[in-house]
Parts: C-alpha cells; structure tokens; sequence
C-alpha cells in the first residue's frame, strides 16, 4: 500500500514539472516570436501559478527583459536587483548583470551603470553580449562628452559585432564631432544594411546636417535613393532633398519635389521658388496662409516676404514695419530695416532711408548682397543731399568693402564728381582715368570722358579736351554739352 502511494505521489509530480516545463516552453516561444505583451501575460501567470518552480528565476528574467524592452525601467530594475540576489542559473547570470546595467543608464543612474558595465567586461570577457556592454559603455563617454573614449569602445563593439544600434551609435558619436565624411560612411552603411525607420530618422539628421554645412551637392547624391513609402520620415526626408535644390537654386525641380508635401516647411521653400521663378501669385497665396502658422519662425519668414513683394513703396513700408513690431529680433530684422530704407529712398525721402540704413548696418553684414546695396544706397543718398562729405566717406567704405563690387564703377563716378565739384582735379582725374581703364565696359564710361574733357578745359589744355569731348560720344554722354564745348574750343 506505501509502495503504491509512493508511485502514485511520483506520477503526479511528473505531471507537475511537466506542465510547468510546457507552459514556460510556451512563454518562451511567445518571447522568440517577439509577441512580448502575450509572452508577458503567460510568463506573469507561470510566476503567480508556481511561486516554488526551479525555473521561477529563468521566468522573471524573462519578464525583466520584457520590461526593459517596453520602456518600463523602475520595473525592470526591480526585477534584475531581486534576481541578483537569488541563487540564478549561471547560464543567465551575465544577462542579468547587462540587463541591470542597461537599467540604470535608462534611468540615468550613469554612474551605477558605469559600474556594473565594468563588472560585466571583466567576468564576462567571451560573452557573445560583450558588445552590448561596449556599446553602453560608449553611450555613458558620450554622455560625459569624452569622445575619444566612446569612440574606442564603440571600436571594439564593432569588432566583435556588425549591429545597426553600434552604427546609430556611430553616428551620433561623428555628429557630435562635426565630422562630415565618417558620418557620411556610417549613413551609407546603415541605408545599405538596416534600411528601416530608424536609419531613416539618422538620414534625415545626416541631411539636416548638410544644409547646415551647406553641403548641398552632398544631398543630390541621394537623390535616386528609395525610401519605404510607408515611413514616417518620408515627408520630412524629401523636405529636405526639397530645401537643397532651392539652395542649388534648381528653383523647378525644387518645386516638383515640395509640391504635394503637406508639412508647412516644405510649403514655405515651395512658396519661396515660386518667388524667384517670378511665379509671385502662386508665392503669395502660399505665404498669406502661413503668415497664420502656430510656428512663430514661418510665420515671420512669410510676413518678411510678402512685405518683400509688396511693389508699392509705401505699402511696402507699413507691411515690413508690422513685421518688425511682431518680430524684432528675427534674423531678417536688418534686411527688413534696409528695405524700408530701400523704400525711402524710392520715395525721395533721402533722410528716412538713411535713417533706416544706418539702423540695418551692424547686423547686416552676413547678408551680403543687400549689405553692398545698403553701402552704396546710403552714400548716393547723401550725394543726392548734397551732403558732400557724408556721401564720400560712404563711397569710400563702400570701396574698401567692396573692391570688385556690383556698384563699383558707380561709387568712383561720384567720388570723381564730389572732387571735380570741391576742385580736387587731380583726384576726380584719377578717378574717371580708374573707370576708363578697369571698367571699359561701364555705362559711365562716356560721362567720365566728358568729366576729363572738363578738367583739360579748366586748366586750358584745348588739344586734350576736345580729345576727351569727342571720346564721350562713345558712351552715354550730355551731347548738346559735348558739342557746346567743341565749338567753344
């Protein structure tokens, strides 16, 4: 009878392990096939429903990487600390060493996980995580901005494993660093090898990375890559390839690209290439609805533009001043302040631009080309006043500034006259002789003739004036004056 029950007590512990054994091996395929939020329930049910198992610790384990894996941090950590404690399989005891380790960085306790990252590379040395251990060893050096020490482990990560997390890692690590060319390398090798969203999200980076160095050309390489259509970051990546032709100034093709993207960034380029392709009605139906964007940046750019395109001067004017009352310290600030000064100037109110473009100059020189207007515009506005010696001292820095600049040719023109007018004829001569000789193409070639005509006349050198009169002729020149002098001489 004992012996019977003693078989009979066998036979059902049998059955016990074996329907634990089935229903962690279930679990366990649960958490293989990734299908975590049932593999967590059967796993939580396995804890509950065999509190005394020998594989209790194999389950929570499992659990704990569950958690790490859905963000759940405190939990996780619970799970790992409680487990150390235990008296754990060997086999999973380095895992759960890592596990703990990763724990604490999530949880930003860097030093306790820089501890244990430790531990971890000198028990485990031959672990086939022994990269996961590097890769968070590079992630706190990176965190602490020693560079060159996450950049050896992350080396060494790499060697022992080819794994896409090491090359966002890499990624960053090269960002950081402004190192255009092996953050390019490491962008092809992750769109070539792990073509998924979060590659994709490193590429956008890459590529707003290379508007910043205006590296346009460099995103033009890219131009034939195809990316899954079903990507989040689809709209913000051809955005992007959008914004880099109309830096190319490909102003068409930048307008294909952008067209059908509805992101408000890519309407703002769109509107701007329409602008420059003079298409000005499409331009300002685009910016009319963004100067109402909840982002306050487009908003003002859309503001500063359709003042911009404003042809009336004086409308003009009270829309580029709204801009400034709403937008001070916007970065088109000092070109809005030499518009308005531009507009003055239009108007003839000669002391209002100046006004305006002394207020646009200490921040306008980053705007190159509308800070050579503003030099040139400033000193003819002066010379228009008759405000002689303002004027030559803002042609003069306009050459200093400018040597080789659009206006030039222009600025020595009035120079020669401001000398001819104060009897400094050596100077105005000197000046008109510097056009005739650099800029023989100049409009003002023929009325510098007439001004050296003009000197030789005053000094009664006849054979030479009559010389200079008849050159004028070539150019844009006061013919009746010309002749007037001739017969006169």
């Amino acid at each position: 009878m004992k012996i019977r029950a003693t078989i009979l007590f066998l036979i059902f512990v049998s059955f016990l392990l074996a329907d634990q054994i089935e229903d962690l091996r279930f679990a366990i395929g649960l958490y293989q096939d990734q299908n975590y939020q049932l593999a967590e329930k059967e796993l939580e049910n396995f804890v509950r429903k065999y509190p005394q198992s020998n594989y209790l610790n194999d389950a929570n384990y499992l659990l704990g990487n569950i958690k790490l894996l859905q963000k759940d941090f405190r939990t996780a950590e619970r799970i790992f600390s409680e487990l150390q404690k235990s008296n754990i399989n060997p086999a999973i005891e380095p895992n759960i060493l890592l596990g703990l380790a990763q724990v604490k960085f999530f949880l930003e306790d860097h030093s306790a996980a820089e501890k244990l990252l430790i531990a971890f590379q000198k028990r485990y040395p031959e672990n086939d995580e022994l990269w996961k251990a590097f890769l968070f060893s590079a992630r706190i050096a990176m965190q602490k901005n020693d560079l060159k020490t996450a950049e050896t482990f992350l080396n060494k990560a790499e060697k022992q494993k080819k794994n896409a997390s090491i090359y966002r890692a890499k990624f960053t690590l090269f960002l950081k660093k402004g190192d255009f060319e092996e953050t390019k390398s490491i962008v092809d090798i992750l769109l070539d090898s792990y073509p998924n969203e979060e590659t994709y999200q490193k590429f956008a980076e890459f590529l707003q990375f290379c508007l910043q160095e205006k590296k346009f050309d460099e995103i033009n390489q890219y131009e034939s890559l195809i990316i899954n259509l079903d990507s989040k970051y689809l709209a913000d990546i051809k955005t992007l390839f959008g914004i880099a032709q109309y830096n190319l100034q490909n102003y068409q093709k930048a307008k294909k690209i952008l067209k059908d993207i509805e992101l408000e960034k890519a309407e703002y380029y769109l509107a701007l290439s329409f602008y420059e392709l003079e298409e000005k009605k499409e331009a300002e139906k685009i910016l009319q609805k963004l100067k109402e964007s909840a982002d306050q940046e487009i908003a003002a750019n859309a503001l500063f533009y359709l003042a911009k395109m404003e042809e009336n001067p004086q409308k003009a004017i009270a829309k580029l001043m709204e801009f400034l009352e709403k937008t001070e310290d916007h970065k088109f600030a000092p070109i809005a302040k030499y518009l308005i000064g531009y507009n003055h100037f239009l108007l003839d109110e000669h002391d209002s631009a100046v006004q305006f473009f002394d207020a646009s100059e200490n921040k306008l020189g980053s705007f190159t080309t509308e800070f050579e207007k503003m030099l040139f515009l400033r000193a003819e506005a002066y010379f228009l006043q008759k405000k002689y010696e303002q004027a030559e001292r803002g042609f003069h820095k306009y050459q200093q500034t400018f040597s080789t600049g659009a206006f030039i040719d222009e600025a020595l023109f009035k120079l020669g006259l401001i000398f001819f007018q104060q009897n400094r004829y050596q100077d105005a001569k000197s000046n008109f002789q510097k056009i005739l000789q650099d800029y023989p193409q100049s409009t003002k070639k023929g009325m510098s003739h007439f001004y050296l005509a003009e000197i030789y006349l005053n000094k009664l050198e006849f054979e030479n004036a009559e010389q200079e009169y008849r050159n004028s002729m070539q150019g844009k020149t006061d013919l009746p004056a010309v002749w007037e002098r001739i017969s006169y001489i």
